[in-house]
């Protein structure tokens, strides 16, 4: 039946509604032993995105059934403490439900929400008070207030972590250069050529899900005024590729190591550092990541160089046709081979030769010489230079120009005791004679374009001989008729008897 109670009685019942119920759902968290070395702490985590019935959301419905005053402030909050002061989620709320009504059903979704180390669900609502002296219950009323709250949280996808400074591992092969040059500095040409003097950065990127400060830095090359440095300074993000190309026309080469330090290699100065930041790392147990770099250093192309060089001359050989086998006891006391050398580089250049003779026995003897050449003392300009050998050792005749007669300046070295010379050489029966050479500078200086260095050999072998008890096997075979076996038998005797 229907009931009638007192307005001090409802009011009284009322007020004993109007509070909200917490609750606490603590998250899992990650053993620190799974975590990088740079990740400072775990703040929270990510719920994974939304896909097809895997779905996360927050909903709740609420009913007055039968209360004969309103619900009041029917709420169904949902919060977590990632940030300060704490995230709000999802919120429902109205100012009140009627006799017989519902609010609700009211859904957030929670795909791609951040969520601290704990959420809490906050649900609350109150019952409206009466100025009438009297209500009625009427009967059949349930007299209820109906909540359904449902969480979903299909899973989580990545965690997110405070990083502390880190300094990531850049290890790169050096570009060093050849064993057979010693650099020291120089300029650049300018202009130059295609794909000449350039470095080309063809792609650096970063597949960290974190921001990374790069620098690099190639210290060997100094721009000329109104050019850019070799310097990269950027933040490189996941999924983003930067590449570019450094025109090197008109840059200064030297060495940051000093003036006076040869170049074994390019100085590449590159770091690679995570900034102190807040970050998210799938949970998912792929690879956390890494920075990638493809560079090419093109051709460089020298207006002038300073450079110790060693310099490689091809290989002379020529044969002396028509010796006969065996022949010896003969001396070509007068022969002399001359180098006549063209300088034009302006710093002494060292010649070291070597030759070698072979004679029809395959027996082996070798002369070496070395000697300075003389050097211009002005561009453009060459000196000429005639290296001696003969049986006083090494002459060495420095003239101004290819075409002077005379020379300016000469020394003589001896040989060492016991040590061939081009005499003894030539007087050994080469029937094969090899001549092997090698440039060097001498000492530091500014290797300018247009430079250059050649020479040519001489053999000056007049025939002047001494005469010994000599040897001579022809080298054509003469057929000899066979001899009367008479003779045969009386030398045979004869031989026997001595």
């Amino acid at each position: 039946s229907n009931q009638t109670v007192t307005k001090d009685f409802w009011n009284d019942l009322a007020a004993l509604f109007d509070t909200t119920l917490q609750i606490t759902i603590n998250l899992p968290e990650i053993p620190s032993t799974q975590l990088p070395s740079f990740i400072k702490s775990v703040d929270g985590m990510q719920i994974s995105t939304d896909a097809g019935n895997k779905v996360s959301d927050f909903k709740s419905t609420f009913t007055n059934k039968g209360l004969p005053t309103n619900v009041t402030n029917p709420t169904a909050s949902l919060v977590t403490d990632i940030t300060s002061p704490a995230k709000i989620l999802a919120n429902h709320t109205q100012s009140s439900i009627s006799k017989d009504a519902a609010f609700g059903p009211t859904t957030t979704s929670l795909s791609k929400e951040s969520l601290g180390n704990a959420i809490r669900m906050n649900v609350g609502f109150g019952i409206a008070s009466t100025s009438d002296a009297t209500v009625t219950i009427n009967s059949g009323d349930s007299v209820q207030v109906n909540m359904a709250i449902q969480l979903r949280i299909a899973g989580l996808d990545s965690a997110i972590v405070q990083v502390s400074k880190s300094d990531l591992p850049m290890d790169l092969p050096k570009i060093t250069f050849p064993s057979d040059i010693e650099i020291y500095g120089g300029l650049l040409k300018s202009p130059s050529g295609f794909e000449v003097n350039e470095i080309k950065l063809n792609s650096l990127t970063s597949s960290y899900p974190l921001k990374v400060d790069f620098d690099m830095n190639f210290t060997n090359f100094i721009p000329p005024t109104g050019k850019d440095s070799t310097k990269l300074d950027t933040v490189l993000t996941k999924g983003i590729s930067i590449s570019k190309t450094y025109d090197l026309d008109g840059y200064t080469f030297y060495n940051p190591a000093g003036k006076d330090s040869a170049l074994k290699n390019l100085t590449l100065d590159v770091s690679a550092i995570l900034p102190a930041q807040t970050a998210k790392l799938a949970l998912d147990g792929s690879n956390i990541g890494g920075v990638s770099l493809d560079i090419a250093l093109k051709k460089l192309h020298f207006e002038n160089l300073e450079a110790n060089i060693i310099q490689e001359f091809p290989t002379t050989e020529f044969s002396i046709a028509g010796m006969p086998l065996g022949f010896s006891g003969m001396q070509f006391v007068d022969t002399k081979l001359e180098i006549e050398m063209l300088n034009g580089i302006r710093l002494p250049v060292v010649l070291d030769f070597d030759m070698v003779s072979v004679n029809q026995k395959g027996d082996t003897m070798k002369v070496n010489a070395l000697s300075t050449l003389g050097s211009p003392t002005t561009a453009n300009d060459t000196a000429k230079t005639i290296v001696r050998l003969s049986d006083l050792g090494t002459t060495t005749l420095k003239y101004k120009a290819p075409n002077s007669l005379s020379y300016f300046d000469s020394s003589t070295v001896s040989p060492v005791d016991g040590q061939p010379t081009i005499v003894d050489l030539m007087s050994s029966n080469p029937a094969l004679f090899t001549v092997k050479s090698r440039a060097r500078i001498d000492g530091r200086g500014t290797l300018e374009s247009g430079m250059s260095i050649g020479g040519k050999y001489r053999m000056l072998s007049p025939f002047e001989v001494i005469m010994a008890p000599m040897t001579f096997i022809s080298v054509t075979n003469t057929p000899a008729p066979e001899m009367d076996p008479a003779n045969r038998n009386n030398i045979r005797s004869t031989m026997q008897s001595a």
